[in-house]
């Protein structure tokens, strides 16, 4: 046990050493593109991308509507054709008591996947309010 605590005083005191060496590389890399292990081009000198290959984008879809006084209502944001939901969400905004929130989810309208909120603005004290939906897709 001696032993033990002996050995993880000096591995500490080793590891905090004012002589510490640098850990960045000894020479500097070329300007040009390099061939990754997998056989695509790297980052540029500027870190862009010189190919799109294996990158994912996403895109944020928005749509807003209004839902009036003792009414309820709803909207579906679409991510384009081909793109998958990686989540999705709303914010409301208005005077008075907020919305019931009766379903946020994933739903699918035909080829298109994306996001649906529905909506009861029936609550004592409700004013009309403004709902905005979005849907983070991925390509």
């Amino acid at each position: 046990m001696r032993r033990l605590l002996l050995l993880s005083a000096v591995t500490v005191a080793s590891a905090c050493a004012d002589n510490q060496q640098p850990t960045a590389p000894a020479r500097a890399r070329s300007a040009g593109p390099t061939s990754s292990a997998a056989g695509q081009l790297a980052p540029s000198s500027q870190g862009k991308p010189t190919d799109q290959v294996g990158f994912t984008t996403l895109t944020i879809v928005e749509t807003t509507t209004t839902i009036a006084v003792g009414q309820g209502g709803g909207a579906v944001a679409l991510c384009p054709v081909g793109d998958q939901v990686s989540g999705g969400g709303y914010s409301t905004s208005g005077t008075g008591t907020p919305p019931y929130i009766g379903r946020s989810s994933m739903t699918t309208s035909g080829s298109q996947n994306g996001w649906i909120v529905l909506a009861e603005n029936t609550a004592p004290g409700a004013g009309a309010i403004t709902m905005r939906v979005s849907v983070h897709c991925v390509h």
